[in-house]
């Protein structure tokens, strides 16, 4: 048994219909996941959203709950969150907050930064909502946060990020990140929007990564829950 303290999740963005394909699939390997979900602008219907947050009655809710959660993007998924006004924040982190937990009929306390963009006004709103973490869009980090509403993530399923260089791809990176969390202890988040897995073409990238993550997480034996 794995002694140091380690963190491993998956997070899923903006709501798109194909996150019940790429849920099926994040299930088939165990990983637990957060699907970020603008209340506004997404494409799935309520019963969706309580699958992929391990409730409700549909077939899958055995399997994905304590594995599966839904986080809020926001209402409208609006460009320069961070800089929107107090009221605007307000209202986009606090409706989104109340509809999904409506939805699902348990308490939302996670937040991801629509495009990435955030401030330090936003986060306390953030915290006078309600929430207790929120992610950006920033990569390579395996530390846990000092700050939980400025977690930053590992790896982005993307072949376009700047910060990867021309050497490694996302997958060199995730698996290298990936080993030492698992040798030294960490967090590695790995997120991405289903979407962009077919529009770049991912697929089998991710599926040997996902398998990856299976096999190690599996060899010390890791309990699987968000």
């Amino acid at each position: 048994m794995n002694k140091k303290k380690i963190k491993i999740l998956c997070s899923v963005d903006d709501g798109a219909a194909t996150d019940l394909g790429l849920g099926d699939l994040l299930l088939q390997y165990r990983i637990p996941t957060v699907f970020y979900i603008p209340t506004n602008v997404t494409d799935l219907s309520h019963k969706d959203i309580r699958c992929l947050a391990g409730r409700g009655h549909c077939p899958i809710v055995k399997k994905t709950k304590g594995l599966f959660t839904v986080g809020s993007h926001s209402v409208n998924h609006p460009h320069g969150f961070g800089k929107l006004s107090d009221e605007v924040l307000f209202k986009e982190a606090s409706e989104s907050k109340k509809e999904l937990e409506n939805i699902i009929g348990a308490p939302v306390t996670r937040f991801c930064y629509p495009h990435g963009n955030y401030s330090e006004r936003a986060m306390e709103i953030l915290k006078k909502v309600g929430y207790k973490e929120a992610r950006t869009t920033e990569i390579l980090s395996i530390d846990f946060p000092e700050n939980p509403f400025k977690t930053v993530t590992s790896v982005q399923v993307s072949p376009i990020r700047s910060e990867y260089g021309e050497i490694k791809t996302w997958v060199e990176w995730g698996e290298e990140l990936f080993e030492k969390v698992i040798k030294e202890g960490g967090r590695f988040e790995i997120w991405l929007h289903s979407r962009d897995i077919e529009k770049f073409h991912q697929e089998e990238f991710l599926n040997v990564f996902l398998e990856y993550m299976d096999e190690q997480m599996t060899a010390i034996n890791y309990k699987r829950e968000i």
